[in-house]
């Protein structure tokens, strides 16, 4: 009797078609030339391009999605099988230097300051010229100097203390 619900189960399954491979497609309308990996492999996708994928069942979206300058400056829509890049909206990048001493910040992939994820700021000024793509900065200094990074977000803008 085992034996017999077995092959109906398994006959059952195969009857209905299960499919080992998926088509998914990866669209970029972004206005970058974006880079990611998905499904293991790296790659690149130009401007108003679509690339085509066989993947299996459940593999995840694309991953380490960055801009032609390493900028973590992208969003991805999902509908079914099709993913889709699309420019974050950025926040502007509020940052007070209080040390006597030019500090070079980043927050992971997510700082552009034209072009760069690193944000230099001369000793006792204030800048602002770069944008961020996060709400929630994990900022590292990238000096040999003790630093100390307060930040608080509020509306559009993170607003960052070096001291």
């Amino acid at each position: 009797m085992k034996y017999l619900l077995t092959l109906i189960i398994a006959f059952t399954m195969v009857s209905c078609g299960i499919r080992e491979f998926y088509s998914v497609t990866v669209i970029n309308e972004s206005s970058k030339t974006v880079s990611y990996v998905y499904n293991g492999q790296s790659d690149t996708i130009g401007l108003s391009d679509s690339k085509s994928y066989s993947v299996k069942a459940y593999t995840q979206p694309p991953k380490n999605v960055v801009d032609q300058n390493d900028v973590a400056s992208l969003n991805i829509n999902q509908k079914d099988n099709v993913f889709t890049f699309i420019d974050a909206t950025p926040f502007k990048l509020n940052v007070v230097n209080k040390l006597p001493i030019t500090v070079i910040i980043k927050a992971d992939k997510y700082i552009d300051d034209n072009g760069s994820v690193e944000f230099l700021i001369d000793e006792n000024t204030e800048k602002t010229t770069a944008k961020i793509f996060t709400s929630k900065p994990k900022f590292m200094s990238l000096v040999d100097y003790p630093v100390i990074i307060d930040w608080n977000f509020n509306e559009d803008t993170v607003y960052v203390i070096i001291r």
